[in-house]
């Protein structure tokens, strides 16, 4: 039984599911940079907004400028763009002002595989869908 447990285990592992953050884009925040600060991806992959500058902060996806979508963000949050062109979000950071740094995701179209539909024509952060 144990050593059914392990291969299961071992299974899991090898699968494209459990490699699949490695493999996604990913911006890292640091407490002075975002590295990259301008991020190339598609509409078919998630991007991973990781947290390493030791503070909780918060990114903020800018639509039109009277809409302000902002997300906490402790240890790493992921969303989805679901247009193509160019994303701006800005990291806000708690201890004061003038420390907010600025990134670009831009995003190339690729068409969603047969059968898959989504209703959501802007950005999915944590399966949440906002609009601009």
């Amino acid at each position: 039984m144990r050593a059914a447990a392990v291969a299961l285990f071992a299974l899991l592992l090898a699968s494209p599911a459990a490699r699949s953050t490695a493999d996604q884009p990913q911006v890292v925040i640091t407490a002075t940079a975002l590295e990259p600060r301008v991020l190339q991806t598609t509409t078919a992959q998630r991007v991973m907004f990781v947290n390493r500058s030791g503070q909780t902060v918060h990114v903020e996806f800018l639509g039109r400028s009277d809409q302000h979508h902002v997300f906490w963000v402790a240890d790493q949050i992921w969303a989805r763009f679901h247009s193509a062109g160019v994303h701006q979000y800005v990291v806000h950071y708690p201890t004061g002002r003038g420390r907010d740094l600025r990134g670009w995701v831009e995003v190339g179209h690729v068409p969603e595989p047969e059968g898959e539909v989504h209703t959501c024509t802007w950005v999915s952060v944590m399966e949440n869908c906002i609009e601009p």
